[in-house]
């Protein structure tokens, strides 16, 4: 447990989205429970095993929806302890110990998230909205999709190739070594094999959703190093300083993954400098269309959308450009807007976090695109996009600026 507990701390996924993360945390944190309650009714198949496991889940999926997957270790786990208790098998079809579960789970699931119920037609339109960016995602970002994404690409960069290709091995050898008893394995693995599915069908997928699989991959490595040191017990030191040469690489990330985060995001570099240098009731103009958060404005202010005014005017005006490696991220420009910014526009503050252009789309994840790269760290200073700020001259009506 406690090598567990050790690997996943120092994964670098748990850095570097502690600051998005928070329902898909507390969704681990349910779902966790959630599989210990369920390994509990597999070994136990009591009353209050059903009870448990039942109101567990019903936070956790009040927490994620997603969580609604913990059904298939949990039948999982019925039809172990039924086939393997046939006296009690009638009793528990009888009695209906699921269908306790299912009443327990509504419950909590109400209590949790009353609004599914109280207001349907919202949740219902919400879903068709969600729907749309899972089935068709986003354009313009080049990292794989399908069975790729989960087994190629997400768990290696969010725990370290090195202890991704650890847990790989120690999958396997858990059974091998544990066939007396080796059933627990059996519900947690169905548990990550339907994650990997559901993943694996979507477009719409961010790295902090690995976090479903990462405690769980680092208990098999642990139960690996269990079982390898103690059948060589002569060795115990050395298996526990190799794993720890196995998560440097985790380690190193981490570090340098904090070190980024606390030199502060770009916006509020941006935000700094318009406080100071924009005079007061100036008017910024941006891409009103651009979907994610621009620099906070002071006195709550809100920036203008650039297509909704006459640029011919003599009235000079103030302009933020947002520019990524990933475009579907960036302002757009249309062709007249450049030809203002080029002939009359003065560039008065640039802010730029990327030290050179070696970052390709597919080194960021696919929507939380502006935090920081999941790999190449080396190539950036700080979180966030290149910001520009241009004062836009304003123009006479003999057409002088």
């Amino acid at each position: 447990a406690l090598a567990a507990a050790c690997l996943f701390a120092v994964m670098p996924v748990a850095v570097r989205e502690a600051k998005y993360a928070t329902v898909d945390s507390t969704a681990l944190f349910w779902c966790l429970l959630g599989l210990i309650a369920i390994v509990n009714l597999q070994k136990m198949g009591r009353l209050q095993d059903y009870v448990f496991v039942g109101l567990i889940s019903g936070f956790a999926i009040g927490t994620k929806y997603p969580s609604l997957f913990l059904a298939v270790p949990f039948f999982l786990a019925h039809t172990m302890r039924a086939l393997a208790h046939p006296s009690q098998r009638k009793i528990q079809i009888l009695f209906g110990f699921p269908f306790i579960t299912a009443l327990c789970l509504l419950v909590t699931f109400a209590v949790s998230t009353p609004y599914f119920f109280l207001e349907l037609p919202t949740v219902y339109e919400n879903y068709l909205y969600q729907s749309s960016w899972v089935k068709n995602g986003i354009p313009g970002t080049g990292a794989p999709l399908g069975w790729r994404w989960p087994l190629t690409y997400a768990l290696p960069l969010a725990m370290g190739s090195i202890l991704y290709l650890l847990s790989l091995c120690a999958v396997p050898l858990c059974f091998v070594t544990r066939r007396a008893a080796f059933k627990p394995q059996i519900l947690v693995l169905s548990y990550i094999c339907v994650l990997l599915w559901l993943y694996s069908t979507s477009k719409l997928v961010y790295i902090r959703y690995t976090l479903n699989f990462l405690p769980l991959l680092a208990i098999f490595i642990a139960q690996g190093l269990e079982w390898t040191s103690g059948k060589l017990s002569r060795f115990q030191v050395l298996f526990v300083a190799l794993l720890f040469c196995a998560s440097l690489q985790a380690i190193v990330t981490s570090i340098q993954l904090s070190y980024l985060l606390s030199k502060g995001d770009t916006r509020d570099r941006v935000t700094l400098w318009l406080a100071t240098h924009v005079p007061h009731g100036a008017k910024i103009y941006a891409d009103a269309y651009f979907r994610y958060a621009k620099p906070r404005l002071k006195n709550n202010q809100e920036y203008h959308d650039y297509h909704s005014i006459d640029w011919n005017t003599e009235e000079t005006r103030w302009f933020l450009i947002d520019k990524h490696p990933v475009h579907y991220f960036q302002s757009k420009i249309d062709d007249q807007m450049a030809d203002i910014i080029t002939k009359r526009g003065k560039l008065m503050f640039d802010v730029n976090p990327m030290l050179s252009k070696c970052l390709n789309p597919e080194d960021f994840d696919l929507f939380d695109a502006f935090y920081l790269p999941l790999r190449k760290l080396e190539c950036v200073m700080r979180p966030g996009p290149q910001l520009q700020i241009f004062k836009i001259s304003g123009i006479n009506s003999s057409g002088q600026t």
